[in-house]
């Protein structure tokens, strides 16, 4: 890490305890076990980080993520401290979302979802499940099928990020 990225994240640091109102003091008493001002004053100055501990209460303390404060990229956790100009350019790029039926969008994200995948089985079980839950909107399956068609789907799904883990 330069000199430059530890006063960034010294700046994001300072920002969040700004965002709650609190003095070096405060902010430094909400966190286990408590840090000094001289301490604060460290790391919002860039001179020294704080551990992973410490970073994680930072962050929890902040509402925003561990992300956005070591490299000051937004996650949605921190979509409520995004400056506007930004959200407006995630909105943007997002719109071709938002102009679509929810049908749309659901096989947009099936289609990229799929792309990154390359196990046939997977693709597969999904197309399977997918046109299942397809099937269950348009009230093609017989109510007496249903419990057990949406049993399972749920099974697949359940299984389905340890099975894309493995890959």
């Amino acid at each position: 890490m330069n000199e430059n990225d530890g006063k960034q994240i010294g700046t994001r640091i300072k920002s969040v305890r700004v965002s709650k109102g609190m003095t070096m003091e405060e902010f430094g008493g909400q966190l286990s076990p408590k840090a000094s001002k001289g301490t604060i004053s460290k790391w919002e100055n860039g001179r020294y980080l704080p551990n992973n501990d410490r970073l994680k209460q930072i962050a929890e303390i902040g509402n925003v993520s561990i992300n956005y404060l070591l490299e000051g990229k937004y996650t949605l956790k921190d979509i409520h401290i995004m400056p506007e100009e930004e959200k407006i350019k995630l909105f943007q790029q997002g719109s071709a979302f938002f102009d679509t039926s929810s049908d749309d969008y659901l096989l947009m994200m099936v289609e990229r979802f799929s792309n990154e995948i390359k196990d046939d089985q997977i693709k597969k079980n999904l197309a399977i499940s997918l046109d299942s839950l397809v099937e269950i909107k348009n009230g093609n399956i017989p109510k007496e099928h249903l419990d057990s068609e949406l049993k399972d789907i749920s099974e697949w799904f359940k299984e389905l990020p340890y099975k894309v883990s493995k890959l």
